[in-house]
């Protein structure tokens, strides 16, 4: 009934004023009457009080605080130039520094180029979704039009405000550049290290020689190739680590793998190789005297 749906409009009116939420002439009959112009701006009253701006005293700062906060958040990164909620995200490469600023895990900055907006713009909408869990509240096509619409760019970009609310300084930023790649390359370079440990401690059946010429290159890629690889990564692992314990940051290493269980790991990789190759020598010297035998036969 219309009285009913007055009246359930207008307790909804009344809580937003005891919240000192401003209203200008909106009356509960104009929302039930679907006044499309008022109902769009009552949604976005309540968008800017209770999504951009925690305060209901400082409306009117809310889309100074947000676009100062986004400034802070994308400031050093080329190609970005933070002035509005319009021209200055067109080119998407706004969205993927805020989201580097804090993640840089997820988001190759690098490899991004001005001139490529579309595909700007869908890299950070996905990663967003994906990675954040923050809502596709954007599209693409949203950005083809010449007038780009500032409240919904300002809701988008409020809820990384809320997830990220504090910029990390330079300092921060360096730690948490270094907890991520421990978290990340610990678990790494340890399912290296086990796998070929695994493959090292198999036992080595009669093999011909081309068979044998094959594991013989195997072991030779890996003690050439791989390990000093891997070798230079356990080595920046090893300086990330000291260099978090001095931020006393340990805290945001979130693995369990440590230092010393890599160390651990390296140094059996390194009795298994050797070990290997002594059996490999020995399959080898098999062979030629097999091959001795057969000649003199």
């Amino acid at each position: 009934m219309r009285f009913h749906k007055l009246q359930n409009v207008e307790t909804s009116l009344e809580l937003l004023k005891r919240k000192k939420i401003r209203l200008v002439n909106i009356r509960n009959d104009d929302i039930v009457d679907g006044n499309p112009k008022l109902i769009l701006g009552l949604i976005w009253t309540i968008i800017l009080n209770f999504e951009i701006s925690h305060d209901p005293e400082g409306q009117a700062s809310a889309k100074a605080n947000l676009i100062d906060w986004a400034k802070r958040a994308t400031r050093g990164y080329k190609g970005v130039d933070v002035r509005n909620f319009t021209s200055s995200f067109k080119n998407g490469m706004a969205f993927n520094a805020i989201i580097h600023r804090f993640r840089p895990d997820i988001i190759d900055y690098e490899g991004l180029k001005p001139e490529n907006a579309e595909e700007n713009l869908e890299n950070a909408f996905s990663v967003a979704e994906e990675e954040l869990g923050i809502p596709r509240l954007l599209d693409v096509e949203d950005f083809i039009l010449d007038e780009l619409d500032e409240k919904s760019i300002m809701t988008y970009l409020s809820a990384f405000n809320r997830m990220y609310s504090k910029v990390p300084t330079e300092e921060e930023l360096a730690v948490k550049v270094y907890s991520d790649r421990i978290n990340v390359d610990a678990k790494k370079i340890m399912n290296w290290l086990k796998s070929n440990i695994d493959r090292l401690e198999k036992k080595i059946y009669k093999m011909d020689p081309e068979m044998f010429e094959k594991y013989k290159a195997d072991l030779q890629k890996l003690e050439k190739e791989e390990m000093p690889e891997k070798k230079e990564l356990k080595e920046y692992l090893g300086d990330s680590t000291k260099n978090i314990k001095l931020a006393e940051a340990e805290d945001m290493i979130t693995t369990d793998i440590t230092m010393d269980k890599i160390d651990k790991f390296w140094e059996m990789l390194e009795t298994s190789l050797a070990e290997k190759r002594a059996a490999v020598q020995a399959e080898k010297d098999r062979i030629n005297a097999q091959n001795e035998l057969a000649d003199r036969i």
